[in-house]
């Protein structure tokens, strides 16, 4: 691969992650980052029984 081919495929990645950005921001009206800053709930932990093992 030449140092072309790098570069189009970061450039790609990089557009399409900014473009699910801007379409989730379009979409719910707030930042996608929003997800990852909200605190824990009980419905997003995963809890075993104890006697499921």
């Amino acid at each position: 691969m030449t140092s072309l081919h790098v570069a189009i495929a970061s450039l790609h990645v990089v557009l399409g992650h900014a473009g699910s950005s801007l379409v989730y921001r379009l979409r719910f009206r707030r930042s996608p980052l929003v997800v990852y800053g909200a605190p824990a709930s009980p419905h997003r932990t995963w809890r075993c029984a104890p006697d499921s093992y």
